[in-house]
């Protein structure tokens, strides 16, 4: 990451435009064009890719645990109904014999097909939570979520258990 400009008032969106740059600058009430240095624009011949390692995962059943602790000062919102979402899905899709799907619990029971020794889980998770005071009328509320690619390796030393950690600490 590099600094392109430094004297731009209170830029507050961008968008390229061949090898230029266009850039709103609110305070100025207007669009200024900055040519783009050549090492901004070259695009290096070897790519670079994080990938996460495979999980060992014992074979049949497996305990999926989303973990979600609201943060200090706030609870889960549930005025209006499940405050929590999962949808759980896999690569190849023959991976899950079952517990794929939508849900409103973050914890559920997956069933791996022995057919099928790798893949990926690919876990989406939700969680609405509010403020934590009875007095405040109006309270604030945030969504968290977070999506996963997990890779997983079938292997009778594998783990019964995949937590992921949405927020809080798994203990």
């Amino acid at each position: 990451m590099t600094t392109l400009a430094t004297d731009l008032r209170e830029p507050s969106d961008a968008v390229l435009v061949g090898d230029d740059i266009v850039v709103v600058e609110s305070a100025r009430h207007r669009l200024t064009r900055l040519r783009l240095p050549d090492e901004a624009v070259r695009v290096e011949s070897v790519a670079h890719r994080t990938q996460r390692a495979a999980t060992e995962v014992a074979p049949g059943k497996l305990q999926l645990d989303v973990v979600f602790q609201a943060p200090s000062g706030q609870k889960l919102d549930t005025r209006y109904g499940p405050s929590t979402r999962l949808l759980v899905s896999s690569t190849p899709p023959e991976l899950l014999a079952g517990g794929e799907g939508a849900g409103t619990d973050l914890s559920r029971e997956l069933e791996l097909n022995p057919e099928v020794t790798e893949g990926v889980l690919h876990v989406s998770a939700m969680a609405a939570s509010c403020d934590d005071d009875p007095a405040n009328e109006y309270p604030a509320c945030h969504v968290h979520q977070q999506d996963w690619g997990v890779p997983v390796r079938v292997s009778a030393e594998g783990t019964p258990r995949l937590p992921l950690v949405l927020a809080g600490m798994d203990g």
